[in-house]
């Protein structure tokens, strides 16, 4: 059952994934949010995105019950500016150690409802932010996430 889930979610945050690298950032979901003013949303508004840092794959190799697990991960961060995108960019390395640091620490598989993808999000965000004082990270996406 968790597999199904792993791979629905992967399934969903591939197609996000896919509108959002076809949209150019431009695309924006039917029905109530076309009908908010401008900057209602505040940072979250989704005609107001920044530009997005894609991070290469992480391969994590773990262990459940005697088993050996490969997984691939993916996360997208966004930034406010084009500087804050530059700035993330020519941190890659140290921000790559800090989130497989994380990643050392925790167990993907075991992962399995939006509250406990939220919190991975929230510490990627957190160990990453320092690197980079001078530009908020406002978002960090998970665009893949998947398991053999």
């Amino acid at each position: 059952m968790r597999a199904l889930k792993l791979i629905v979610m992967s399934l969903v945050a591939l197609g996000i994934g896919f509108l959002m690298v076809r949209h150019g950032g431009d695309f924006k979901w039917p029905g109530q949010l076309r009908s908010l003013p401008p900057g209602a949303g505040g940072p979250s508004d989704p005609g107001d995105v920044g530009p997005v840092v894609r991070l290469d794959p992480f391969l994590v190799t773990e262990w459940e019950d005697e088993r050996e697990r490969h997984l691939t991960v993916t996360f997208e961060l966004e930034v406010e500016d084009n500087q804050g995108r530059d700035d993330v960019i020519a941190h890659t390395s140290k921000i790559r150690s800090e989130v497989l640091a994380l990643l050392a620490d925790i167990q993907l598989y075991a992962i399995g409802d939006t509250a406990e993808y939220e919190a991975l999000k929230k510490q990627v965000q957190n160990r990453i932010q320092p690197i980079v004082p001078n530009h908020r990270i406002r978002r960090v996406l998970i665009t893949e996430l998947l398991s053999n």
